[in-house]
């Protein structure tokens, strides 16, 4: 695949992952960026690889520039997600759900969006964040538990998504 065509391809999970984890448009816009440097820098490399091949490296690439990102800026505040502008999918349409999903601790969080609103299986998602699959298992367990709590304190409260 040349440059172009994995842009156009890859673009809006490269936006959605910059967004969910930098939670700030400006920093989102500047994790972007680098993502498609590095891949401009590795394209000889990254262009030998399959389409899922090539998505997944473009995964772990922006959920690492992002962990960077937050490293370097030590980020405290962040952006409501109504003002981030979030690509056209239907995943995201339940802003309430995704506002619990991102309060989480980035573990559960990083596996329950990977497994939910971008469909990769466990092994994949073992393979992405370089974890064994029991661990992203775990997590995934642990992360739908505490959303299921905040769910029925929603509930208790009288308050439905």
């Amino acid at each position: 695949m040349s440059y172009e065509d994995i842009i156009e391809t890859f673009s809006d999970t490269v936006t959605r992952i910059c967004l969910i984890k930098c939670r700030n448009y400006h920093n989102a816009q500047d994790c972007y960026q680098n993502v498609m440097f590095k891949l401009y820098k590795n394209l000889n490399n990254v262009s030998k690889l399959d389409e899922e091949g090539i998505k997944r490296w473009l995964i772990k690439v922006t959920l690492n520039e992002c962990t960077t990102l937050y490293r370097k800026l030590i980020i405290h505040s962040t952006e409501s997600i109504d003002s981030l502008i979030v690509a056209d999918n239907p995943n995201f349409y339940d802003r309430e759900l995704l506002e619990m999903v991102l309060k989480l601790p980035q573990k559960y969080k990083d596996v329950i969006y990977l497994y939910y609103y971008e469909g990769y299986p466990i092994p994949d998602i073992a393979k992405i964040l370089n974890c064994p699959q029991s661990t992203v298992k775990t997590r995934l367990k642990r992360g739908r538990e505490r959303l299921k709590i905040q769910l029925e304190n929603l509930e208790r409260l009288g308050e439905t998504l």
